[in-house]
């Protein structure tokens, strides 16, 4: 390169040029990277006779990024996008657009930094930038050095193709060796309207939830109110939005590239490698099916920040937990109204008997193990009321002693009761409870809450895993002289009316009002009821703690040791009170040191016999 170009070429570098006007970074569609700062890159390939200047995005958390690091972020995400910019940038092509410097230099790439609006010739690739700046390179001439025109967003793929199977994918998000689809079918008259994007994973299984939420997140084109279950989703020019009165409704499916679609239960839905989970916005049930599917255009990267990480204000217990030892065996139901500010509102879907009111479900589905799913469930109502018996009283041991089961569809789509507990049936005492949500803006029917900020209510947990509570909380609030938490016989779960309307608002410890979703005008309103699971339970009441006298136990209860006498003794097994094994072996001295304080049965086999007796375990 001569001296006299190259110093020319210097010289631009502090050139401002105020009248060209940069894009709004809200305008970009194709982002990549994650964080909270973001820049935006405009490449112009100079080309006079065709719009020629394209633009991208891209986001970081530092305090300031190269103009190398953001050709390189961007040059590795699109691949329609190419060329040689490492050090300073030489050649770079765009679909059919090109920019390949000469040997004879009669066209070089420049670059550019963009501040309030103007450009300003910098030092090339190693140039840092800082939040919500630009950085322009342009394909210029010596005879006419102006900086990037005005961009129009770049995307990532040139057409839709049809989508028969999982290898017709292009618009990938997600690291893993498996691969699902995910097809939305708008159902929208005339030309086509289903879409399909592919997710990666590495796990066994994922969850419908687990990807919508990373396609929506990656695709600025897509939203909608999607978590838990799905209501509003819309996509460039389609929408599909449920209306108050469900004449029309979102139904999920899956299939795989050769068997047809099958419904399945919503979000909650396991997906393995090959399968396809598909939404169809229908008026129907069962619905038409989904349609065939395109491929999506997707831009590239993210358009938001990764999803937050759901953690709520106490650790759940899964179902299957062998702590449990019983569950409730009775339940009294006082079903509250669909809608207690518009107590006329009626919802005939499941019952046409008192319509105004929650009708979904039956008592018995709150008694026996928590079954985990959207449907073995009772629903309670606006303030609506669930009593639970049980086989033998509760006690205070270490550690939670009961826990609520309510059928969330997701972390964060959830629905609130207060928790009450009685040793006679007639005096109840609340758990404390308190909510950090804001109270200023009504939470919508379908909109999420955090988890997090919930301490002291039951359902902040998704379906199959229960809120724990402990009993031992109550020695500081309650009436001992009325209460006692070492012979609690109910259980008494009252949904959260979650309007933040003083009329109808449920307060909580400190005078806050629980804004939870509302109003939810619908048969299966309100908290709904899977489970109550008991931890800590006394023995049940007329049982010979001695199955005859050929069998000794003791002590018991237990705590560190027990000791088994026996004639013909052979093996020992210990159950919890549903059956499932913990202990066995052959000796008649037990260490117990592995187990929890519960409630369970001992069984003892000798030459001859079988004999079970009730073991209690005290810490």
């Amino acid at each position: 390169m001569n001296k006299n170009l190259l110093s020319t070429i210097l010289l631009a570098a502090f050139i401002t040029v105020a009248n060209a006007q940069l894009n709004n970074l809200n305008e970009i569609k194709a982002w990549v990277g994650t964080g909270v700062n973001s820049v935006g890159l405009t490449i112009d390939f100079g080309d006079s006779l065709r719009p020629s200047s394209f633009i991208w995005g891209v986001r970081f958390d530092t305090d300031s990024i190269s103009g190398q690091e953001i050709l390189d972020l961007v040059l590795a995400a699109d691949p329609q996008l190419s060329g040689m910019a490492s050090g300073f940038v030489t050649e770079l092509t765009y679909k059919d657009y090109e920019g390949i410097q000469p040997v004879d230099f009669s066209q070089f790439w420049l670059t550019y930094t963009g501040d309030q609006g103007a450009w300003v010739s910098n030092a090339g690739n190693v140039s840092n930038l800082g939040d919500g700046q630009w950085f322009g390179a342009s394909f210029v001439k010596l005879s006419n050095m102006i900086p990037p025109a005005i961009g129009v967003p770049a995307d990532q793929l040139p057409a839709e193709v049809p989508m028969n199977k999982i290898d017709d994918l292009i618009q990938w998000t997600g690291q893993g060796v498996n691969e699902v689809a995910l097809v939305i079918d708008f159902k929208a008259p005339g030309g086509n309207s289903s879409f399909a994007w592919g997710y990666r994973f590495d796990t066994d299984s994922v969850s419908g939830q687990e990807i919508i939420d990373a396609i929506f997140a990656a695709d600025s084109n897509l939203s909608g109110a999607v978590s838990g279950f799905v209501t509003d989703v819309f996509y460039k020019s389609f929408s599909g939005v449920t209306p108050t009165n469900f004449t029309q409704f979102w139904l999920s499916s899956t299939r795989s590239d050769t068997s047809a679609w099958v419904a399945n239960n919503g979000n909650s839905t396991k997906i393995v490698n090959g399968q396809w989970f598909g939404l169809a916005f229908e008026s129907s049930f069962p619905g038409l099916g989904i349609d065939p599917a395109v491929t999506a255009i997707v831009p590239i990267g993210g358009g938001t920040e990764p999803p937050v990480v759901i953690t709520p204000s106490v650790v759940g217990i899964p179902m299957d937990d062998q702590q449990f030892v019983a569950w409730a065996t009775g339940a009294v139901i006082q079903r509250g109204f669909i809608d207690i500010s518009d107590t006329t509102a009626v919802d005939t879907t499941f019952s046409l008997i008192n319509p105004n009111r929650a009708t979904f479900g039956v008592p018995q589905n709150a008694t026996g193990p928590a079954e985990g799913t959207s449907t073995d469930v009772v629903s309670l109502g606006d303030r609506g009321v669930a009593t639970l018996t049980f086989e033998a009283s509760l006690f205070d041991g270490s550690g939670a002693d009961f826990a609520v089961f309510e059928n969330s569809f997701s972390d964060v789509n959830l629905e609130l009761a207060i928790v009450s507990v009685s040793s006679d049936g007639i005096n109840f005492f609340d758990f404390p409870f308190i909510s950090n949500i804001q109270d200023t803006i009504q939470v919508g029917s379908f909109d999420p809450i955090d988890p997090g900020k919930i301490i002291g209510l039951a359902g902040i947990h998704p379906q199959g895993i229960g809120t724990p509570f402990d009993l031992s909380v109550l020695s500081a609030v309650a009436d001992t002289s009325v209460l006692d938490i070492n012979n609690v016989t109910h259980i008494r779960i009252t949904d959260v009316v979650g309007s933040i309307d003083p009329a109808y608002a449920t307060y909580d410890d400190l005078g806050n009002a629980v804004n939870e979703p509302f109003p939810t005008a619908f048969g299966s309103g309100g908290f709904d009821l899977d489970a109550v699971g008991v931890i800590h339970q006394n023995p049940v009441s007329g049982l010979d703690l001695t199955a005859s006298n050929e069998l000794s136990v003791f002590p018991n209860p237990a705590s560190d040791v027990l000791t088994i006498e026996m004639d013909g003794f052979v093996s020992y097994k210990v159950l919890t009170a549903l059956g499932y094994e913990v202990i066995s072996g052959n000796e008649k001295l037990i260490t117990l040191e592995e187990l929890k304080s519960g409630n369970y049965l001992l069984q003892v086999q000798s030459e001859e016999k079988v004999l079970t007796t009730p073991l209690m375990i005290q810490k």
